[in-house]
């Protein structure tokens, strides 16, 4: 009995009604069909757009000739980032100066970095991003090591420098001394008021330019009451 009465009653998810199935009903509908066979839809609300998988389609006319038109969800667009705004926010982080050396010898090259940081206590490593399409980035991969050379506040000519294509001859790296590194022979300037080596133990490409994680192995500190030079201290930009 009880099959028999389901067999001729449809029920409306709509409205939470039973009635007899009309004839020429489809013995099996969705809620919203359900509810637009039956006349009990005033108008569709967003979440039966799901029950439709293709929004903005018209349900077949019911027993009672009507037709419900679904709207189209209209999803809100992000905003567009102000291009501005991310290169001053961007500009604004602080970062220091410093010159980075990989390879040995005649092979020795150096560059003027600002994107670097230390990243863990335990091991000690650090993380500088240098540019792909530099000799520099190209040796730290060859040696698997690289040296920084912290500038002091009164050093901007020097670091100055080595914003351009260095130029390596005998012990010289655009006209400053260097001499190896006791651990990875990477160059380490003798004007250098503190420096460190390390090796190379990650790296990450993404953009324009490599994140070298690298595992500091030795340093020196000649002099420990420098003040170290910071890009904000400049006039030159490097970010955005």
């Amino acid at each position: 009995m009880f099959s028999a009465f389901l067999a001729n009653t449809q029920f409306c998810f709509h409205c939470n009604n039973s009635k007899f199935r009309r004839p020429g009903c489809v013995s099996q509908t969705s809620e919203v069909s359900c509810a637009a066979r039956l006349g009990c839809v005033p108008e569709l609300d967003t979440p039966y757009l799901k029950l439709l998988g293709s929004p903005g389609r018209s349900l077949p006319p019911g027993p009672r000739g009507r037709t419900i038109k679904v709207p189209i969800s209209q999803t809100p667009r992000r905003k567009q980032m102000d291009i501005q705004a991310k290169k001053q926010a961007l500009r604004m982080l602080v970062h220091g100066v410093y010159i980075v050396g990989a390879g040995k010898g005649e092979d020795a090259i150096a560059n003027g970095v600002t994107w670097l940081t230390q990243a863990s206590f335990e091991p000690p490593l650090i993380m500088a991003a240098i540019r792909v399409d530099g000799r520099l980035h190209d040796a730290i991969q060859q040696s698997g090591a690289f040296s920084v050379n912290l500038v002091a506040a009164d050093q901007q000519n020097m670091v100055k420098t080595f914003f351009k294509p260095a130029e390596t001859r005998g012990a010289a790296i655009n006209g400053y001394a260097f001499e190896p590194g006791p651990v990875t022979g990477s160059p380490i300037f003798v004007d250098a008021p503190a420096w460190f080596e390390a090796e190379l133990r990650h790296s990450f490409h993404g953009g324009d330019h490599t994140v070298f994680i690298a595992e500091v192995v030795e340093a020196g500190v000649r002099d420990p009451e420098v003040k170290q030079l910071a890009l904000h201290d400049t006039s030159w930009q490097y970010g955005g």
